[in-house]
């Protein structure tokens, strides 16, 4: 079959074995595993049991709730991991300390949602705030609860000028 862009591709077309979608990922590939229900737990399984020919690959996610292998240390040469919250891994503990076990781990249920990126100090989101309800209001919604952010930067190490948020607002129609 000629090569064309995925996006030209049916479903069916797109389909294949797990060693054929694992042939596709090469040493040092970005690799984004979807969060929560999104989550190929065939294909994330498959990266640790059959990805032996991979190295230094950064494995992208949000919030991973299934089974992550790949971020046990055995497979730091394989896998980076960049992700908003994976869990307290194995080994982290006893080099963090007791706060670990504070941390806690939340499942949001949101369901519909609105959401925009506010980059800049957090004392300066208002008016991305605005913009969003001003954009969910004006497509024929209303605020359902109250919106969170996902903070995508460490505030001690990055220029307030370049941190990256996430502001997300569940609503339902108007």
């Amino acid at each position: 079959m000629p090569e064309t862009n995925l996006r030209d591709r049916s479903y069916d077309e797109k389909k294949s074995s797990l060693q054929e979608a694992l042939s596709l990922i090469k040493t040092g590939n970005h690799i984004f595993i979807g969060s929560a229900c999104g989550e190929p737990q065939h294909l994330v399984n498959g990266l640790v049991e059959l990805g032996s020919h991979l190295a230094d690959n950064e494995i992208l996610h949000v919030h991973t709730l299934g089974v992550a292998p790949y971020a046990n240390p055995r497979y730091s040469g394989r896998f980076r991991l960049n992700a908003f919250f994976v869990g307290v891994r194995p080994g982290v503990k006893e080099k963090k300390g007791p706060a670990v076990d504070q941390v806690v781990l939340e499942t949001f249920d949101e369901g519909l949602s609105a959401q925009v990126m506010h980059i800049g100090p957090y004392s300066e989101e208002g008016p991305t705030v605005k913009m969003l309800h001003d954009f969910i209001h004006g497509n024929g919604y209303k605020m359902r609860g109250r919106h969170h952010e996902i903070y995508l930067g460490d505030p001690r190490r990055t220029d307030p000028a370049k941190l990256k948020t996430i502001i997300r607002q569940p609503v339902e129609k108007a």
